[in-house]
């Protein structure tokens, strides 16, 4: 849906007001929409231009998948910090158990 509207062009980004008014849709549905459909298309966002758009060169796809590894790596330095102050504030809580640990945010 949102995948079709975007462009090659890292010039021709199409901001989230720019989504709302072409979808129809709200902004956190458009964002919704955005996150499933980037689990089978690349769609990169620029925060230079507020906006989303379609990788047009390799180079655009690999700095993609940098910085994703650089948001993994910071997501997972803040679960190891969590997951240490929670063992710090409940010691019946065992350390094979702590990677099991799920916390629903809904």
């Amino acid at each position: 849906m949102i995948y079709e509207l975007l462009l090659e062009a890292k010039d021709h980004t199409l901001t989230r007001a720019e989504l709302e008014r072409l979808t129809g849709l709200c902004d956190r549905t458009n964002r919704e929409i955005i996150a499933e459909e980037r689990k089978k298309h690349i769609i990169l966002s620029s925060s230079q231009k507020k906006g989303y758009y379609l990788p047009k060169t390799r180079d655009e796809i690999i700095t993609f998948i940098e910085e994703e590894k650089n948001r993994i790596k910071n997501l997972e330095l803040s679960l190891k910090a969590a997951k240490k102050e929670l063992k710090r504030l409940d010691t019946r809580v065992q350390p094979d158990l702590i990677g099991e640990i799920v916390v629903d945010v809904n």
